[in-house]
């Protein structure tokens, strides 16, 4: 709060409502929230952005994921113990919050109960008392039960915690009970805040079966170990304990993962303890020093965290993959762990699958094409609890050795993939077959929509509650959407909006929607879809405009390419997103037809345009027939292309 009568600054009403500075600036110039202005910049009233972040509609339906508070069960983090399952449950369905202290006492608790299970004592009774005062006969491991118990110097609720400890629990080997604990009662907002996805079990033994068969006197570091996860599937396929690596920058993970490591290597031995306590260290991986100093390195690395711009600047003198304007967090782990590994050394990690194909991710992949090898990669959709982001677990070698082939599992297939161009090389989703049918596509004489189209956003109301019409009414027009557009036609629009630019938070040139020709695209889903709008209809932002502008390319040609199977096969091979990008079209090779071959297929496609004729799956059969000949593709290669795309 600055020293003006009670008003918050640009920044720190930002942050107060948890939106971005673009979001608070378009609310600025549209008068969405009151503000006034001091030496040519806004200052907001306190109490105008407290009563906006607690009521308003507008707020709720934008604020940011990250905002989501509570917890959350980590199901799937363990697998072996329906009763450590229910123990979790009915902790949540009592409580929805609880504070650091009381976690680690909680865990402390739980750790205490596990070892008297361990050491085959009956179940009895803990309290929050025993956590703090241990018996004599808990002293063994009271200094790693100490770590993770922490001072208890805040006020937390007794009641809470011996309630928690009350609940039945069961040991099993090489189980990670307490960071399954953890994640749970960890609140959702700071575990997305900081990029925290903790592995489920399944997804962590499918990762480490990547690791070479023998892994016994192999160091291996887990640099993001969490509670020790991974180091403790290690232990259980071979490997010896003083040969585990870990670093965490939460001192709680860190403690619990050197008591998980000690309990799994039972019974009790000071020298082990004493490694382990040296080996499994509270540190910033990517601050530690360069050298080859592991042969196997595992893990989950945090995803996406933010940097402040000093640390930016920082990491951007240190990494190939960091840039001043921002830097991924996966990316500097990945970076790190191939400098710190051997040669010959393997790296299996838990990475976003956008890393293989975004262009934000460029860098590391451009790093790791020059000094790995991928050795597997395996996609998962929905591997983590409460997060729909896509992973693949990646497995690579620090080596040029490319005779060896990849193995990959993608949408059910198993295959193995050898060696291609580098602009293919992280197309792991691809079979060779499919990437040959890329690779040929691009070797056509073809053009670009980068070479010459004018690529715009339908409009964003910035309220389409309150401005976007579900009736026509005076002065108002009929708004086209991404469901009204189907191939080659829209529907007619069942949306009116009254065209007003200073009312919408973002909009294209008025000349762009009222264009005599537009290609219209929902850009969101598997089946994209374009049609010619000849209507000068406005659009909203779920339905993109391309304004056709290619030197000598008919566009009624260019709308029966776009409306093909091969256009659908080539867009989410080459990209695999959900989303289709400007820069995804702009790279989409347009086959460059002569005169007569353009005409052909573009009055082929003037009925469907005019809506005189409904396009069936039978007519997408015949338009893949007449662009399948464009491109010159064999019988076999149009059925690598219809085997994903098969006309409806």
């Amino acid at each position: 709060m600055n020293a003006m009568k009670n008003l918050m600054t640009f920044d720190e009403a930002q942050k107060a409502l948890s939106i971005s500075a673009a979001t608070l600036r378009n609310w600025v110039r549209l008068g969405k929230i009151e503000y006034i202005t001091e030496n040519g910049r806004p200052y907001f009233f306190a109490d105008v952005v407290a009563d906006f972040s607690e009521h308003s509609s507008l707020l709720k339906a934008r604020r940011n994921k990250t905002k989501k508070t509570g917890t959350l069960l980590a199901a799937g983090y363990i697998e072996n113990s329906e009763v450590n399952t229910r123990t979790a449950q009915t902790i949540l369905a009592q409580y929805s919050f609880f504070s650091e202290t009381e976690i680690r006492l909680i865990l402390a608790g739980f750790a205490m109960k596990l070892l008297r299970c361990r050491a085959g004592e009956p179940e009895s009774a803990i309290t929050t008392d025993d956590v703090l005062n241990p018996k004599e006969t808990d002293l063994v491991y009271a200094p790693l039960v100490a770590q993770i118990a922490g001072e208890a110097s805040e006020i937390f609720s007794r009641e809470k915690v011996d309630f928690c400890l009350s609940l039945p629990v069961e040991f099993h080997a090489y189980e990670d009970l307490l960071g399954f604990l953890y994640v749970s009662l960890k609140n959702v907002a700071e575990r997305k805040a900081k990029g925290m996805y903790f592995t489920p079990s399944a997804a962590a033994d499918k990762l480490l079966d990547s690791l070479p068969d023998e892994i016994a006197g192999q160091t291996l570091c887990d640099p993001c170990c969490g509670s020790g996860n991974f180091l403790l599937k290690a232990l259980q396929r071979g490997a010896q304990i003083n040969d585990l690596h870990g670093s965490d920058t939460d001192v709680l993970c860190v403690a619990a993962a050197r008591f998980n490591l000690a309990l799994a290597a039972w019974p009790y031995s000071e020298e082990t303890v004493q490694c382990i306590q040296k080996n499994i260290v509270c540190a910033d991986f990517l601050k530690q020093k360069d050298g080859a100093h592991f042969d196997i390195i595992v893990g989950n690395p945090p995803w996406g965290s933010t940097f402040s711009a000093k640390e930016r600047n920082a990491l951007a003198n240190r990494f190939v993959c960091a840039e001043k304007a921002g830097a991924d967090a996966c990316d500097l782990f990945t970076e790190k762990a191939v400098r710190v590994l051997r040669p010959n050394g393997t790296l299996a990690f838990v990475l976003p699958q956008a890393v293989l194909t975004v262009e934000a991710h460029s860098r590391l992949r451009t790093f790791l094409y020059d000094c790995c090898s991928v050795r597997q990669a395996v996609y998962l959709d929905k591997a983590f609890c409460g997060v729909t982001c896509p992973c693949v677990l990646l497995t690579l070698q620090k080596s040029k050795n490319s005779a060896l082939p990849c193995r990959c599992e993608h949408g059910g297939k198993k295959y193995a993939i050898g060696p291609r161009p580098q602009r293919f090389a992280f197309l792991l989703h691809c079979t060779d077959e499919e990437c040959a049918v890329l690779e040929k596509s691009e070797s056509v004489p073809c053009v670009y929509l980068k070479e010459g189209c004018t690529f715009a956003l339908g409009i964003v109301t910035g309220d389409n509650r309150r401005l976007v019409l579900d009736h026509p009414e005076d002065g108002a027009e009929p708004v086209l959407r991404g469901s009204d557009i189907a191939p080659f036609t829209c529907s007619a629009p069942k949306r009116w909006l009254h065209f007003a630019p200073q009312r919408f938070q973002q909009t294209a040139p008025e000349a762009v929607y009222r264009a005599p020709e537009k290609i219209v695209y929902n850009f969101i889903g598997q089946h994209v879809r374009f049609a010619l709008d000849r209507e000068k209809r406005l659009t909203l932002n779920s339905c993109n405009i391309l304004l056709p502008k290619l030197d000598g390319i008919d566009t009624a040609y260019l709308l029966a390419v776009l409306n093909s199977s091969f256009t659908a096969f080539y867009l989410q091979k080459r990209f695999a997103s959900l989303k289709l990008l400007r820069a995804h079209l702009e790279s989409l090779p347009i086959a460059k037809a002569d005169e007569a071959a353009q005409k052909k297929l573009a009055a082929w496609a003037e009925p469907f345009i005019n809506g005189q004729k409904a396009f069936t799956p039978s007519d997408h059969r015949t338009l893949d027939e007449m662009v399948f000949a464009l491109y010159g593709f064999t019988q076999q290669e149009q059925m690598v292309i219809l085997s994903e795309n098969k006309p409806e």
